[in-house]
Formats: C-alpha cells, sequence, structure tokens
C-alpha cells in the first residue's frame, strides 16, 4: 500500500514539472518574438532610415607641405683652447659667459720651473759660445800653418772638425734657450685666439695640467653666437625632399611659443644609423639677434617643401567622400545620374586616402539652391595631411559647403537605436 502511495506521488510531480517547462518555454518564445518586434521597429526599413550629410566649408589661407625632425643647436663655430705646456694653473682670468677678444689672457701657468730651466739654458748658451770662439781661432790658426806647410792636412781636417763640432754645440744651446724663453713668454700664458664668447670652463686654479700626450682642452670659446646652425637628422625616406637654400621652421622647447626661421646650408652624405633607423645630417643656418637660443639647445624643425598662400583649402575628408545610390536617388537630377555600374563603383569606393584621379583631379560634392546634389570638379595642389589646396573651378568661393561625410539619422539619436512611440 505504501508504495502504490509513493508512486501516485512521484507521477504527481513528475507531471507538475513538465507542466511548469512548458510554460517557461512558451514565455521564452513570446519575449524572441517581442525582440524581434522591436528590433524591426527600432531599426525599420531602408526607407525609414534617411542619411544624414555632414559639411564642411571651403576656406581660403596658407597651406604648407612639411618634413619633420628633431636636431640639435650648435655654434656657427668654436674653438677649443688648450695649453702646449704641462704645469700648474697659477690663475684664471674668464669665466663661463664671458665675452673675450682675440689675444686675450685666459690663464697663466706657474713658470717657477720654466725660469730655473731658462738660467741652466743661458748658462749652457755661455759655454757653447766661448768653445765655439776658441775653436774658430784654432781652425783659422790651422788654415795658415796649413798654407806654409807647417802642419800637415790631418791636423787641418782635425782642427776643421773641432770647430764645426762646437758651432752645432752652440746652435744647440741657444735653440734650447730659446725654447725655453718662448715658454715663459708665450706658451705659459693662455690667450684666446679668437674674438668670442666662453661656453666652457674645464680648469680650476691650482690645477695640474699635463700635455705630454696631447694638449687638454682649457676653455671651448664660441666665435659668434648671433648667428647659429642646427644639426638636423633627416630619416632617409624624406632626404631626398630636402635642398640646400630651402626654408625652415623650428621651435625649441624652453619658448614654445616662439617660432624661428632658418635657411638648409648642407645636406651631408654621410649616412647615420642608430637602432636600425638610417637617417643623414641636414645643417640649417639661423639668426640669433635674441640671444633666446643657447648651444646644445633642442630643435624641432619643420623644412618646408611647397607651399602657397591665399588659395582655397577644403579638408580631405570632402575629397575622399563618395554619395551611395541613396543619396544619389534622392538628391540628384535624374538627367545628372550616374549609370547603375558607375553606382556600384561609388558604393565600393574606399575612404581611406585622398580620391586624386591621376591627372590630379577629384571631386566635391554639395547641395545647390534647389537642393539638389551637385559635383564640383576641381585640381588638388599640395596637401598638409588634413587640408588640400584646390583650384581649376570659377565655382569655387570662399564658404562653399561641401559634403565631408554622410550618416543615417537612426544612428545619431538615442545612442544608436531610433525607438517608434507606442510600443512602451
Amino acid at each position: 500500500m505504501i508504495d502504490y502511495l509513493w508512486d501516485m506521488e512521484l507521477k504527481k510531480r513528475t507531471f507538475m514539472v513538465k507542466k511548469i517547462l512548458k510554460k517557461k518555454k512558451l514565455l521564452l518564445i513570446g519575449l524572441l518574438i517581442i525582440c524581434a518586434v522591436i528590433g524591426f521597429c527600432s531599426f525599420g526599413s531602408e526607407d525609414d532610415s534617411e542619411n544624414q550629410l555632414v559639411f564642411t566649408q571651403i576656406s581660403k589661407g596658407d597651406l604648407s607641405n612639411l618634413v619633420s625632425c628633431t636636431g640639435t643647436l650648435e655654434a656657427v663655430s668654436s674653438v677649443d683652447v688648450g695649453s702646449e705646456l704641462s704645469g700648474t694653473i697659477n690663475a684664471i682670468f674668464a669665466d663661463y659667459n664671458d665675452d673675450v677678444e682675440k689675444g686675450q689672457i685666459l690663464a697663466i701657468l706657474d713658470t717657477s720651473q720654466l725660469v730655473v730651466n731658462l738660467r741652466s739654458a743661458k748658462a749652457e748658451k755661455l759655454k757653447a759660445e766661448a768653445e765655439f770662439r776658441l775653436n774658430q781661432l784654432n781652425y783659422n790658426s790651422s788654415k795658415e800653418l796649413y798654407k806654409k806647410n807647417v802642419i800637415s792636412e790631418s791636423e787641418l781636417l782635425e782642427s776643421e772638425t773641432s770647430y764645426k763640432t762646437a758651432y752645432a754645440s752652440l746652435i744647440s744651446a741657444e735653440t734650447n734657450y730659446e725654447t725655453i724663453e718662448m715658454d715663459i713668454k708665450k706658451y705659459s700664458i693662455i690667450r684666446s685666439p679668437i674674438k668670442g664668447k666662453v661656453i666652457a670652463r674645464s680648469i680650476e686654479a691650482g690645477q695640474t695640467v699635463a700635455a705630454s700626450l696631447e694638449a687638454p682642452t682649457l676653455f671651448t670659446i664660441a666665435e659668434d653666437l648671433i648667428k647659429m646652425e642646427i644639426y638636423a637628422f633627416v630619416d632617409e625616406s624624406d632626404i631626398g625632399q630636402i635642398k640646400e637654400g630651402m626654408k625652415a621652421t623650428f621651435t625649441v622647447e624652453t619658448y614654445p611659443d616662439e617660432t624661428f626661421e632658418g635657411v638648409v646650408r648642407q645636406v651631408r652624405l654621410q649616412p647615420v644609423t642608430v637602432s636600425n633607423v638610417v637617417t643623414y645630417t641636414v645643417v640649417v643656418t639661423t639668426s640669433n639677434e635674441s640671444g633666446l637660443l643657447l648651444p646644445g639647445m633642442t630643435a624641432t624643425i619643420d623644412f618646408v617643401i611647397e607651399e602657397v598662400n591665399d588659395a582655397f583649402l577644403v579638408s580631405n575628408s570632402a575629397l575622399n567622400y563618395q554619395p551611395n545610390r541613396e543619396l544619389l536617388s534622392k538628391y540628384m537630377d535624374k538627367s545628372k545620374r550616374p549609370s547603375k555600374r558607375a553606382e556600384g563603383k561609388n558604393e565600393q569606393r574606399k575612404p581611406q586616402r585622398m580620391d586624386v584621379n591621376s591627372d590630379g583631379t577629384s571631386v566635391l560634392w554639395y547641395m545647390d539652391d534647389d537642393e539638389k546634389l551637385q559635383p564640383l570638379k576641381v585640381t588638388t595642389g599640395i596637401s598638409d595631411g588634413s587640408k588640400t589646396e584646390i583650384y581649376g573651378s570659377d565655382k569655387l568661393k570662399e564658404g562653399l559647403k561641401v559634403i565631408s561625410s554622410s550618416k543615417s539619422k537612426s544612428s545619431s539619436s538615442n545612442g544608436g537605436s531610433l525607438r517608434r512611440p507606442g510600443l512602451f
């Protein structure tokens, strides 16, 4: 009896579960149908979604085609001042940023040891002079005796050798004396070789200078900071466009609102490779009358490849734009509508790059006074990547609105969906 009751309860519960699942299934199907209806009403048919045109204006102005890079400012001419003598710096008479004249004393070496060496060299010189005079008298006397057959030829030759040896010793002693004297009077005093400004100083008073291997650099003097140069590093893909005499503009970080001008003086042919990137050095000269530019500053340079003034300009997006079949059907005169084959081409055209024909022409689209879509054929000039110069049509005028893009109204409202009233 218990088993029978248990079986009846189990069958009852199984029936209830199946009933609940059936209701859920019907509810799910109903929800799917409602979503489909909402989606249909939200997006609508192609006829319900109108195209919304986005316009841009033709403007007039100046335009430049530029090549940009970075570089370093340097003085046009700078000289490293060193010392040919080793010794201790006794005094310094020039510091950073000092203006110096040619021949002006910059520093003096301690000459105490040189003075001692000079006295010793003077003594050697006097000794050599005395020996030379003695040997000279002996040689002159030997020549007279040889003429009288008093001495032999070998004795005469010996006297002549002693005379010439004494003369050589005298020259060596005089040279040594003059060298030490020159070191004291000339090389122990460090002078500026040019007129300019001290931009570097690498010594202090009391410092020892060792010039045995190479002349150490004590000062660096820029000849003229009124004129400066930029060593610009141009990528190999752009170097073919850079020519001598080309104009350039540049800025430096410390004066971001100031724009300076320069001219290309030299394009160096030696490549420089850093991390597999090949660049070429371009030397740009510039004026520094204001004194704002300093050696070592980093400059951001724009080389002016091409430029136009007071030209008609249009956004590249307008040159890329091509109306689709729906717009052509809605806005264009029937007599001016393209064939279906042409329409197909327009729909497949990709606007990733500026749409310019091989002859340099392109087509802009605008709305005339009768709200008809009209093409405007123009010739394109230089471009800066954002705007392009246009010319070649008498219909061009400043302020003319041309189409740059189009989008459906349904995608521009309510976050991309257009709800129809009465659904909720």
